[in-house]
């Protein structure tokens, strides 16, 4: 997943051990549909939100006794992913507080 996510703050051109190019990422990452007054929205299979300043583009996912998010700021080029093994983690939270942390630094 970390690889994954590495892979999202690519600019070039696609070849060698790019895939897919720059500006296709920035489209897939850019908010196609957004909810009122933006605190969030969707890309192309991402879904993005505001916290503490700065957009978190991502993806979450739970299946009975896991949950997980992951989520990164194209901005920083910064990501963070939260895999947590019980129903009632709030992976979502685990995240936003890595950013608070981390991001600052």
């Amino acid at each position: 997943m970390s690889r994954f996510v590495m892979l999202q703050f690519r600019s070039g051109p696609m070849g060698d051990a790019q895939i897919l190019r720059g500006s296709t990422l920035r489209e897939m990452q850019r908010p196609h549909w957004v909810e009122p007054e933006w605190q969030a929205g969707w890309g192309l299979g991402f879904h993005m939100y505001r916290a503490s300043g700065r957009t978190l583009v991502g993806h979450g996912g739970s299946l009975r006794g896991y949950r997980s998010d992951m989520r990164f700021s194209p901005a920083d080029k910064l990501g963070i992913i939260a895999l947590i093994n019980a129903d009632d983690g709030d992976a979502q939270l685990v995240v936003n507080k890595a950013f608070e942390w981390v991001a600052p630094a």
